[in-house]
């Protein structure tokens, strides 16, 4: 007999929460792992690119870990 089973995972709450600097953060890893560095990309912002010049960043550490992750995994 099953009872109480408990679901796996909850259907109604969505994986990505779009407020805060959440979708900034999803951007500069998407950068790393895809091009050279994440300041300047001719993949995002048409027809010119995108510039993060004037956002500062202050975890390139754990974008470093990310950008040799992704070269070693293949993301």
């Amino acid at each position: 007999m099953v009872a109480n089973r408990r679901p796996i995972a909850r259907l109604e709450c969505p994986p990505l929460i779009n407020q805060g600097d959440g979708l900034l953060i999803l951007i500069m890893i998407k950068r790393v792992t895809e091009g050279t560095w994440l300041f300047h990309s001719d993949l995002m912002g048409a027809p010119f690119g995108s510039y993060l010049y004037d956002y500062p960043i202050s975890d390139a550490g754990s974008l470093f870990v990310l950008k040799w992750l992704g070269k070693i995994f293949g993301w």
